[in-house]
C-alpha cells in the first residue's frame, strides 16, 4: 500500500501505456501462454511484446508476428500499435 506521510493515502499513479495488445487480451481474459499457443509463439514472447512502452526489456515484433498478430485479432490489433503515440503520431496508445 502506498502511504503518504500526511494523510495515509497517496495518489493512483499513471497508468503504464502499453501497445494494445495487451488491452486486447485483458478485455477478453486471454493468458500470455494462450495467445502464444495462437499465435505460435511462447508465452514469454507475448509476455514481452506487452510490456510498457518504456521497459527497456520490450520487444516489438518482427513483420510476420504482426501479420499473425492482425489476423489473430481480426484487425483490432496493427503494426502501428507497438509504437508509443509520439512515434506514430496518432491517439494515445490503449492502456
Amino acid at each position: 500500500m502506498i502511504r503518504d506521510a500526511e494523510n495515509g493515502t497517496a495518489p493512483v499513479p499513471s497508468p503504464l501505456v502499453r501497445p494494445r495488445l495487451a488491452r486486447f487480451l485483458w478485455e477478453r481474459d486471454i493468458s500470455f501462454r494462450e495467445a502464444g499457443r495462437a499465435l505460435d509463439r511462447t508465452g514469454e514472447w507475448v509476455r514481452l511484446i506487452c510490456l510498457p512502452f518504456d521497459d527497456p526489456r520490450r520487444r516489438i515484433p518482427d513483420l510476420q508476428d504482426i501479420q499473425r498478430i492482425y489476423d489473430w485479432t481480426g484487425g483490432e490489433v496493427t503494426a502501428g500499435d507497438f509504437y508509443p503515440a509520439a512515434i506514430r503520431g496518432g491517439p494515445e496508445a490503449e492502456q
